[in-house]
């Protein structure tokens, strides 16, 4: 009966197997035809941001990002401190009544405030892909490389933000580290976002390898299966994959390319020894454990922890000679005080 099975199941599989591969050609020629298409939106994406942005002669105020929030790159000792534009991207049902927000909201068809057509567009709106096709990520991000630029492998996964998780894949290239999402659907929404909202609000990146700094094996969910990679520039990019195995398979080859700015032999040992002995402030010394620990500013589930060693919250001046100001850390902070402090 087993071998019955598998004789069905392996005819199955040569005659579908050709349909397949034929419509794989198909496919890839497609791709390789607009290839040119993709090249000279992403050099006229590059011309509208230089006519639109604020200092520009074509920069519209009421078009334009008119809100803030705190930029993702980190600063020493991995602080958050600069503040970016961005579009106010709130749902309206956490907004108050009769709002400047809210009453703005009124009269558009969006869910989302401030959600409005920007400056130029019209210029993106292509037919380089047939409205009916289907178009991969696979092949939005083979037909972006540069021409000097090959990718070597594919790795399909999850990229984590503190809001939201980016289905997409990454692609280890000669040159650069690509991550490029699912969600972008249309090559003319990609290519606007990049050019006049900002890199920082597109769901894609590129990264070169000469950008790497550190990279460290993260928990996801629990399980072993996602990476944290930072940066020079101060951002950091935290991926999930399926599971361990694939998660492996990418750091491996990851590090087998060549990396000149990988910091390589940081021990928590290191920064210990650094604390004792006066080099490291305590906040340092708490963020060289937070990283070791594992614990990421992407991932709010394990966003870094600071403990609480006071409990002298009442006097106008602290001696900080007096070990009675101080928490007794063998106990959590729900049982210092009141009922629970005998328990």
């Amino acid at each position: 009966m087993q071998e019955e099975v598998k004789s069905s199941a392996d005819k199955i599989e040569s005659s579908i197997r050709p349909l397949l591969d034929s419509g794989c050609k198909q496919f890839l020629k497609l791709i390789e035809s607009r290839k040119d298409g993709f090249k000279k939106l992403k050099l006229l994406a590059g011309v509208v941001n230089s006519v639109t942005h604020s200092e520009a002669v074509w920069h519209e105020t009421e078009k334009s990002c008119r809100y803030w929030q705190l930029d993702q790159t980190e600063g020493p000792l991995r602080t958050k401190k600069r503040l970016e534009n961005c579009m106010l991207n709130v749902n309206p049902r956490h907004l108050r009544n009769n709002s400047p927000q809210e009453t703005q909201r009124k009269g558009h068809a969006s869910s989302i405030v401030n959600e409005r057509p920007g400056f130029l567009k019209y210029v993106f709106e292509t037919t380089l892909v047939p409205s009916n096709f289907s178009l991969s990520t696979m092949s939005i991000s083979r037909a972006c490389l540069d021409d000097r630029d090959h990718s070597n492998n594919i790795f399909s996964c999850n990229r984590i933000l503190p809001y939201c998780e980016i289905s997409g894949e990454v692609l280890l290239s000669d040159v650069n580290l690509s991550f490029y999402s699912n969600n972008s659907t249309s090559i003319a929404s990609s290519a606007f976002n990049s050019a006049v909202i900002g890199s920082n609000s597109s769901e894609n990146f590129v990264w070169p390898y000469t950008s790497i700094r550190e990279i460290h094996e993260r928990l996801y969910s629990l399980k072993e299966c996602a990476i944290e990679i930072f940066f020079t520039s101060g951002l950091s990019c935290m991926l999930a994959f399926e599971d361990r195995k694939n998660r492996d398979v990418f750091h491996r080859e990851l590090l087998e390319l060549h990396l000149p700015n990988l910091v390589k032999g940081e021990i928590l040992e290191e920064s210990l020894r650094a604390w004792s002995s006066g080099y490291l402030t305590n906040f340092a010394y708490l963020t060289a454990v937070n990283k070791f620990a594992g614990r990421s500013s992407n991932d709010l589930m394990q966003y870094p922890v600071f403990p609480f060693v006071l409990c002298d919250y009442e006097s106008s001046t602290l001696n900080l000679q007096n070990p009675a100001i101080y928490r007794d850390l063998a106990k959590p902070v729900s049982a210092e005080l009141g009922e629970r402090a005998d328990l």
